[in-house]
């Protein structure tokens, strides 16, 4: 991969190493391979079988058209975030059918058209049904007229010859149904084979009885702990040699086997921003937009399909706002910016305004806005300065004494402003000399309200409020037009030329790396250019990278067939940022390399290494007074213990191991010394004094029922999980989008 930034970048040598690697395929052995290549991988296996491709692919097909209708009817949007999980939840159908098939089949569970057409207008709806966002109503309940309506829509279909593409959503409806209906006899199966599994869990008196007693034996113990976090590396000789040892023991332990493939990945970024040409060119989209805009008598079907916005109304009122356009479904909060106002003002029904910058409040990402006016409210608003006399450093009657000897001072010298700087409390208006300009009614305390919105222009007015007597000075009053606006937004993105500039840098970048050769060229490198180094752990099974936003296109690089350490990618465009990345290390599924775990085994190793060190020093001594005197942290301790609980009061975390040890001992032992154990937290050294044992109860029939009712609560995902570990399924999704197979 020495020459692939160079040959990237330059399309004409690409195109020249091309044509020499189509010549050498041909005039050598390779043609015998011509028409084969990699084996296709299957998405998944079940049972050791490879799944039907068509099947998974109809299924998930379905699923996405189906969530897709229904974030449509909810107004939300459907993203590829939403995309694959409505693709996981096809792909996890499926193998649920072919766990289940055979069960089923074997039992002879069948769900008849009476239960479904209860699942769907009976008494007994199915969550799927009254979930689906056309099948409620204005307040998001399950109307079933609306479930009604929909069936008999499509009992009949429109005219193929009058209409073609209205027939063919209708038919694509009626068969989605049909597969809907099919996935809900299929669930309604599993139920009824859940609902045996369930009635079939039984506890039996022994069972409750060891319960009973667990959860109600005792013992009292005197304990000494030394915590490992007392035991330093160099007290125990700890060195890599311990790691290594710790890893041969336990490197094929489930806890380190690696469940997918990894890469740890190194990568620095190019921001892409729009210049003034994109600008340019997106005002012109804009402009294009508004002509029809204003033609149009649907605007909320302009808007779903020219804007970026799920914005179901074009009569929403807007008021006036700061600097920037804001639509705030979830807080109800609509406003227009101020340097737009004159054109709002003076625009009537019907007029298509814009387009003007705002930023969106979520990504600061600079946008243009058009918007339709569709009419007007009216608004009244007020502008006034003050001047605020608190009461809280002073009396009532000090207050308004003060007030009104300023009063008399402003106007005989007009110096409003000089006396707020002076005198005011209020410092949120200070800065702007006592101004509050263009509030709405309520927004203000009643008093001063009222002064603000009756008062006469330019009077000066003596207000008293809770928070003291307020200078109130009218500066205007209006009514104002408050638009409702149908707006369309646009993201201004960068355009091919911008982009172009940009992957340029970047592969000035990478070919400075890989001509270096170096194994530290692209760190080095990064540096010089003033370029951030980042780090990201790539997982094949994630859906998550650390740093991107679409784990697709780094996962592709990663995991190529060919990819391996060392490897540099080519630029990647995620998220209006160009990365580059660098393969330091891969690690496959299966057993791991002593590399890839060594920091994870590290602690677990030292603890056995503190452990040893210690229960040989404690093994030597017979009293646990002279084994509290000679450790460093020795302290006697007592506590009771319970079996069901698992901890020891005092120490911190389970000790199940300890606390199971002590209660495998009777009580005809009681003041024995056990040997010391390695715990959790630290070495313990364990003195039995008492066993409290409980008395036999006549009925365990309460005991019975609570290990039932936890038991039959798990009992689906028990059974689920068993039939998936006979089924020993594989997914190969992950993999094969990656690798392209």
């Amino acid at each position: 991969m020495a020459v692939i930034g160079k040959i990237q970048k330059n399309s004409y040598l690409l195109l020249i190493v091309i044509g020499l690697a189509m010549l050498a395929f041909i005039f050598t052995d390779s043609f015998k391979n011509f028409g084969g290549g990699e084996e296709p991988l299957p998405s998944g296996t079940i049972f050791g079988e490879e799944m039907n491709e068509k099947e998974l692919s109809d299924l998930q097909q379905s699923y996405v058209d189906r969530e897709k209708q229904n974030a449509s009817y909810q107004g939300t949007d459907f993203d590829a975030e939403a995309e694959d999980n409505a693709r996981d939840q096809a792909f996890n159908e499926l193998v649920r059918k072919k766990l289940m098939g055979q069960e089923l089949e074997a039992l002879g569970l069948m769900v008849s058209s009476a239960e479904l057409n209860d699942m769907v207008l009976g008494n007994n709806i199915h969550p799927w049904v009254s979930q689906i966002g056309m099948f409620k109503n204005n307040i998001g309940e399950y109307a079933r007229d609306s479930v009604v309506k929909y069936l008999d829509g499509l009992q009949s279909g429109p005219d193929p010859s009058v209409d073609t593409a209205l027939y063919s959503r209708w038919k694509n409806a009626k068969i989605q149904w049909s597969e809907f209906e099919k996935e809900l006899k299929d669930a309604r199966a599993t139920d009824k084979f859940i609902a045996l599994i369930k009635k079939g869990v039984y506890v039996n008196s022994l069972e409750a009885k060891d319960s009973y007693v667990g959860n109600n034996e005792s013992r009292d113990i005197t304990y000494v702990m030394h915590p490992y976090g007392s035991i330093t590396e160099e007290e125990v000789g700890f060195t890599d040699a311990d790691i290594k040892a710790y890893y041969q023991k336990h490197k094929n332990d489930k806890l380190y086997l690696q469940q997918s493939q990894s890469a740890d990945i190194e990568f620095v970024q190019f921001p892409v921003s729009y210049s003034a040409l994109d600008l340019e060119r997106a005002n012109e989209e804009m402009e294009s937009l508004k002509v029809g805009f204003a033609q149009t008598d649907n605007n909320i079907y302009f808007m779903a399909t020219k804007g970026e916005d799920k914005f179901y109304s074009d009569t929403t009122g807007f008021e006036l706002g700061g600097d920037q356009f804001i639509m705030d479904v979830a807080a109800n909060k609509y406003e227009y910016p101020a340097s737009i106002d004159e054109l709002v003002q003076n625009s009537k029904k019907g007029d298509v305004i814009g387009p003007f910058k705002t930023l969106d409040p979520q990504t600061n990402a600079t946008q243009l806005v058009i918007a339709k006016v569709n009419g007007f409210t009216s608004q009244d608003r007020a502008w006034v300065r003050h001047i605020l006399i608190s009461t809280n450093s002073r009396t009532d009657a000090e207050a308004k004494s003060l007030g009104d000897s300023l009063i008399r001072v402003i106007n005989a010298k007009n110096n409003f402003a000089e006396m707020v700087d002076k005198f005011t409390d209020d410092p949120g208006s200070k800065a702007n000399g006592g101004e509050y300009k263009w509030f709405k009614k309520g927004a203000m305390v009643a008093e001063f309200e009222k002064a603000a919105f009756e008062g006469q222009k330019g009077k000066l007015q003596l207000v008293k409020t809770t928070y003291g007597y307020h200078i109130v000075e009218v500066l205007g009053q209006e009514a104002r037009k408050l638009p409702k606006l149908a707006p369309i937004r646009k993201t201004v993105k960068p355009g091919v030329e911008t982009i172009k500039e940009v992957e340029n840098l970047a592969y000035d970048f990478i070919n400075e790396v890989e001509t270096a050769k170096d194994d530290s060229a692209f760190y080095r490198v990064s540096k010089e250019k003033n370029l951030v180094n980042n780090y990201a752990k790539v997982v094949l099974s994630s859906r998550f990278v650390t740093g991107f936003k679409d784990y697709r296109k780094i996962q592709k690089f990663a995991f190529a067939q060919d990819a391996e350490e060392g490897d540099i990618s080519g630029p990647i465009l995620d998220n209006s940022i160009i990365k580059v990345a660098y393969i330091t290390s891969k690690v496959d599924e299966g057993v791991p390399s002593y590399e890839a775990v060594k920091l994870q085994m590290k602690v677990p190793a030292l603890r056995e290494k503190q452990a040893a060190h210690y229960i040989d020093i404690m093994s030597g001594i017979k009293n646990i007074n002279e084994v509290a005197n000679t450790i460093p942290s020795g302290q006697v301790k007592t506590a009771n213990v319970k079996l069901g609980t698992g901890n020891i009061p005092g120490v911190g975390g389970n000790e199940y191991k300890v606390v199971g040890t002590v209660f495998s001992i009777d009580k005809e032992n009681e003041g024995a010394m056990l040997t010391p154990l390695k715990g959790e937290a630290g070495v313990f050294l364990i003195v039995l004094d008492k066993v409290n044992e409980v008395a036999e109860q006549e009925d365990y029939t309460a005991e019975k029922e609570s290990i039932l009712t936890k038991r039959a609560a798990t009992a689906d995902a028990n059974v689920m999980r068993a039939l998936r570990d006979k089924a020993n399924i594989v997914d190969n999704r992950q993999k094969k989008a990656a690798q392209g197979r």
